[in-house]
């Protein structure tokens, strides 16, 4: 297998490109110190952990043997369901507050999961949404309705 044609090394091509961008867009900020980190400092640091990381895939995929790996094919229903998950989530938290988006996601995400029994997704719901509760409104004050407007 030629690296052109090697799936990872167009892969670790991308992380560098997202890396470098990264760090040259939070070149316009402070970068600080360890001590007291400006704006540029954790763009900086991702940005180059990506880049190096993107090295490291691409590097391999040239100097690797030949490999012929066919994965599983992809799951559209799986990818679906996770994406519309986290957009029900965005749509309910505006509209019906933090309780019903955190039920409304897990219970969208669940159906990603051909085993997943309903009780069980239902349970975990309303627990995580306890937890976002208590986390995100009594924890950290963050003003995010709990119930839609009106209750």
């Amino acid at each position: 297998m030629r690296p052109l044609s090697d799936p990872d090394f167009w892969a670790g091509l991308l992380f560098i490109i997202f890396g470098l961008v990264a760090v040259v867009a939070a070149g316009e900020n402070e970068l600080g110190t360890l001590s007291r980190m400006g704006p540029a400092y954790f763009p900086t640091l991702a940005g180059g952990l990506l880049t190096g990381l993107g090295a490291l895939v691409s590097i391999r995929a040239v100097i690797a043997p030949e490999k012929h790996v066919n994965g599983p094919a992809m799951q559209w229903g799986v990818l679906l369901f996770i994406l519309g998950s986290v957009a029900v989530f965005a749509l309910a938290l505006i509209y019906l507050g933090l309780i019903a988006a955190v039920i409304l996601l897990v219970l969208t995400a669940s159906f990603a999961n051909s085993a997943a029994r309903p009780i069980e997704a239902l349970i975990l719901s309303v627990v995580l949404s306890v937890a976002a509760w208590l986390i995100f409104i009594e924890g950290l004050g963050l003003h995010i309705a709990l119930w839609p407007a009106g209750y």
